[in-house]
């Protein structure tokens, strides 16, 4: 009641200044207040409404009803953010924010000036953070000028601290380029410059298993990179592609390091291929490609000479020692001295049997035995032509024993024991 008092009173006395020493016309509205063109000293122009220390609470005695809508209290409160003016609705109270004629933001789709913390804001100008940058549409930088004690070394930290089990993929970073461009169209770059002495990193990734046996699979790095169907010339595709050093590079240098360790030692690679595993130059004048089979037991790993390798018998009778008896059929892959009784057939020479070595004999009693080659490929050292058979006799002119190699085309005869 005391403060309407005082605003009473404060009104009369201002409308009966104005009325008698200021403007004697007649007022505009239900109530209109002229100011004093000489307020004097700590006299000041305008109204001062009722201060308060606390608003009265929904429930008091003082507390409003819905006949005191548009009542005007100021809360001289200590917190500067509830202190302001505020308005009784009818219901409660309304803190008045100060108007603002233009802001930075937008409320989201529309070209109203954002005016509250919790909505969704946009704009359509570059954005930078501690410098004048404006080479993308949002930009960081750490000055140098900056202060070395207490100095931010983190130009942008993410945490994605969402606790749901929602069955939703969650990302703390997702990327998209859609552009067209002709050049070269990128997701992720990263430049790290020469300056400083620890180590330089590109990418470090840490990924942490939560132990459940249960969970997920834990992957460091997937790399998708789907269906690819460049063919042009000079057209190479990679799912990962790394590139160090230079001719002048010296020390340790390592094109992919990969380490493994784990308990189930049959499960525990440093890499696993699932294709063919090239070694070479990427023109291919070097190297070759391994082979995706095993191979059998006792196989040596061998190559072909233009770049591709197999897994072939090992000759060696240190190694295979392999000597049979054998009066018909056709000579086998582990096969070393063949004795024959009858006659046999040797395979055609192939890249599968290349540098197989058969040492072949007259068996016990035997003699006139034909080996035919199935390829019609037996080449005498010398000779223009190939033959298909040779005859082993124990005659005064035959041979009792003959020792043939494999490279691939023909078989040739390298050693002829003869009577």
């Amino acid at each position: 009641m005391k403060s309407i008092l005082l605003l009473s009173f404060v009104l009369l006395s201002a409308i009966t200044t104005a009325q008698v020493g200021i403007r004697t016309a007649e007022p505009k509205s239900d109530l209109e207040i002229v100011s004093n063109p000489n307020p004097g000293i700590d006299n000041y122009n305008g109204i001062i409404i009722p201060k308060v220390i606390a608003l009265p609470m929904s429930g008091d005695d003082a507390f409003p009803k819905s006949e005191q809508a548009g009542l005007l209290l100021y809360l001289d409160s200590s917190n500067p953010i509830e202190r302001g003016i505020y308005v009784f609705d009818g219901t409660q109270y309304i803190q008045l924010d100060a108007a603002v004629a233009s802001g930075a933001f937008y409320d989201n789709g529309t070209t109203d000036f954002a005016t509250t913390t919790t909505g969704d804001i946009q704009r359509s100008g570059n954005i930078s953070v501690g410098s004048s940058l404006r080479s993308g549409r949002f930009n960081i930088e750490i000055l140098n000028s900056e202060p070395a004690t207490g100095l931010p070394r983190i130009g942008m930290k993410i945490i994605n601290a969402n606790k749901s089990r929602a069955n939703v993929a969650s990302y703390s970073i997702f990327t998209e380029n859609e552009t067209a461009s002709s050049n070269n169209k990128v997701g992720i770059r990263t430049d790290v410059s020469a300056a400083g002495s620890g180590d330089h990193i590109g990418i470090e990734n840490n990924v942490k298993d939560n132990g459940v046996a249960s969970s997920g699979s834990v992957i460091g790095i997937f790399n998708n990179v789907g269906n690819v169907i460049g063919t042009a010339t000079g057209i190479e595709n990679y799912g990962i592609k790394s590139v160090i050093g230079t001719a002048s590079s010296s020390g340790p240098i390592y094109g992919v390091y990969s380490e493994a360790n784990g308990t189930t030692v049959d499960k525990v690679y440093a890499g696993l291929f699932n294709g063919v595993l090239g070694v070479g130059d990427v023109a291919r004048t070097m190297g070759y490609d391994f082979p995706l089979n095993r191979g059998d037991a006792d196989q040596v790993l061998t190559s072909n000479g233009t770049g591709k390798s197999s897994w072939k018998t090992f000759n060696d009778v240190s190694s295979v020692k392999s000597i049979r008896t054998i009066s018909s059929g056709t000579a086998l892959t582990t096969d070393h001295t063949l004795l024959i009784t009858g006659n046999i057939d040797i395979p055609k020479a192939s890249s599968s049997n290349l540098g197989q070595i058969y040492v072949i004999a007259l068996g016990m009693n035997a003699d006139n035995i034909v080996v035919t080659s199935l390829g019609d490929d037996f080449v005498v050292p010398g000779a223009s032509t190939p033959t298909s058979v040779f005859t082993l006799s124990t005659g005064s002119t035959g041979a009792r024993s003959r020792t043939i190699q494999s490279d691939g085309l023909h078989w040739f005869i390298i050693n002829v024991l003869k009577n």
